[in-house]
């Protein structure tokens, strides 16, 4: 059951509005799908419990009056998406129908164009099929300053057992060998082109105690493949593959993204909360990590060689990481999601980030740059303007587009007042409406904030 709470001057008011019939929760982000004005619902499957790396379905929910209905059509195109660990909404080619993008294990970063409101797989001809990772999360921003909205992808990075050799893949051969109603996993390289298990055998025959009778002695077990392993269990077991470990910005290009990778300090640990912003008024946008994994299977090693990361944008596809000492930010725990916002209404954004089993920290901006903060008021169903695309335009150009959006990063959303910092005298708002029309509205001088309506 989704649940709606409402801050009322009263308490909190609460009410079911659409039954899910879904195992597992992952991302979850809203959009207007379908062009009617009001905010439609994705919801992403997570891992399905005892059955990972299976998933419960996804599916869309559009919205009619006081409740969501299911939208079967598009709900089918989503089948087989997998865990969805991340998702954002966003209208690529500015035809007023935002794009779905989806970020998950042992699947490419997908993107779904929407054609007037149906749903079709474009993740092959955007240039992302071949790009397989353990994708915690994604979201959008103009990292370049191009005005086209890129990608930023957030993986498992390169400094785990998973990682010791990053250009070859990762497999994972996974099933319910053991024929208890949950799924046993075994992670798998390829040795003289025979797939055979990497885990031990004390690992393997915890889950599978069939094992201790297969297998005599650990020599024999070191020189079996992972078919003599499962044995007649063979046609119950499936293999997945991941290509790609980096965390990375997807560059929009027009028709393609192209892949580059974050600098080197961002691969240390994995990659979950990501916020695009322009945290030092210098008119480009920087970037926030938020990494770390501490529940790690016995044997195995916390993931915790991050602080958080800071990266400072220049206006191109390249990023410099800001030390501790200088961005401010030191955060020792299991970092998860994050987002930004003007807190204390200053004209910069700050900075919240949340840990698993620790405190959620709130980084005040302590900058000189004052933006202009600028607030949407959109229609009835769309109060905050949910998918309209800011820029702020000069005489001689534009600045970095910025979308508000109803997701961002790992299960979070950021503030829908936007904050843009200008690097010379502002003429107006250039405003891409969620319907794809363009308006512009006028900034006068010393003006520090912009209410815009429509």
């Amino acid at each position: 059951m989704l649940t709606r709470h409402r801050l009322a001057e009263g308490g909190i008011l609460s009410d079911s509005v659409v039954n899910i019939p879904i195992k597992s929760v992952g991302a979850v982000a809203q959009a207007d799908i379908d062009g009617d004005g009001d905010l439609d619902l994705f919801i992403g499957g997570g891992a399905y419990p005892g059955k990972y790396p299976e998933s419960s379905n996804s599916a869309i929910y559009l919205h009619n009056g006081p409740r969501f209905v299911p939208d079967i059509s598009n709900t089918k195109a989503l089948l087989g998406l997998g865990i969805v660990n991340g998702a954002v909404w966003s209208d690529l080619d500015a035809d007023g129908y935002p794009e779905l993008i989806t970020a998950g294990h042992w699947q490419p970063v997908r993107i779904f164009k929407n054609q007037k409101g149906i749903l079709k797989n474009a993740t092959k001809e955007m240039g992302l099929d071949g790009f397989t990772g353990l994708w915690n999360s994604v979201q959008v921003g103009d990292v370049n300053g191009d005005g086209r909205i890129d990608l930023v992808a957030g993986n498992w990075g390169l400094n785990s057992l998973y990682s010791s050799t990053p250009r070859k893949p990762l497999n994972l051969v996974f099933g319910d060998i053991n024929q208890d109603g949950t799924n046993e996993l075994i992670e798998s390289d390829y040795n003289a082109g025979v797939l055979v298990p990497v885990r031990t055998f004390k690992d393997l025959a915890d889950p599978m105690p069939f094992l201790y009778s297969r297998f005599k002695s650990f020599r024999q077990f070191s020189r079996a493949s992972v078919a003599q392993v499962i044995g007649d269990t063979q046609a119950k077991a499936r293999l997945l593959t991941v290509q790609t470990l980096y965390s990375c910005v997807y560059i929009n290009e027009g028709n393609q993204f192209r892949t580059v990778n974050l600098p080197d300090a961002v691969q240390w640990a994995p990659t979950h909360g990501i916020v695009v912003e322009d945290f030092d008024g210098d008119g480009f946008e920087d970037m926030f990590l938020a990494q770390n994994f501490f529940p790690i299977r016995e044997q195995g090693e916390r993931l915790d060689a991050s602080r958080g990361v800071l990266l400072k944008g220049h206006g191109t596809e390249n990023f410099t990481v800001l030390e501790s000492g200088r961005s401010g930010v030191k955060l020792v725990g299991d970092q998860r999601s994050a987002v930004s916002g003007d807190f204390d209404r200053d004209g910069m954004s700050d900075l919240v980030v949340t840990q698993n089993n620790g405190k959620t920290a709130l980084f005040i901006n302590q900058g000189q740059g004052i933006g202009v903060r600028v607030i949407v008021q959109g229609s009835a169903g769309n109060p905050h303007g949910i998918g309209t695309v800011l820029r702020l335009k000069y005489h001689d150009g534009m600045g970095p587009a910025r979308q508000i959006t109803g997701s961002s990063g790992y299960h979070s959303q950021g503030s829908s007042v936007q904050v843009l910092h200008a690097t010379r005298p502002v003429e107006s708002v250039w405003v891409q409406k969620p319907d794809g029309k363009i308006l512009a509205h006028e900034v006068k001088r010393d003006t520090h904030e912009v209410r815009i309506t429509y």
